[in-house]
């Protein structure tokens, strides 16, 4: 049964997950979000919008590519980041400026400058 479509007798058991998530991303439990997203697909959404909420991207060039193509293949994720930060080498720049066009929902950016 699909939690969201549920009979209203089984909502509240979907209401006790939401909480319960909550908790956990209040806890920063990244490892059992990850978990739980892959449970079923609309816990999946509540726990990518925490998983996704703040992202920072620290010595790892590939990383931040990786995340450009993630979000070019799931747009929907985009609209999940809140909160960036990134420690920018030079020679992805370019790069880092692609991220930030895919993110339609940021309130809070830090960049870090760093020569190579």
């Amino acid at each position: 049964m699909h939690l969201s479509t549920a009979h209203p007798s089984n909502s509240f058991n979907f209401d006790i997950f939401e909480v319960i998530i909550n908790i956990v991303a209040e806890e920063r439990d990244l490892k059992t979000l990850k978990s739980l997203s892959l449970v079923q697909s609309d816990l999946q959404d509540i726990c990518q919008r925490h998983l996704f909420s703040n992202i920072i991207l620290r010595d790892s060039p590939l990383v931040l590519k990786t995340l450009v193509k993630v979000l070019e293949g799931n747009t929907g994720l985009a609209l999940y980041v809140k909160n960036l930060e990134i420690l920018v080498f030079s020679e992805l720049l370019l790069t880092t400026f692609e991220l930030l066009s895919k993110l339609p929902c940021l309130q809070e950016l830090k960049l870090t400058f760093f020569r190579t």
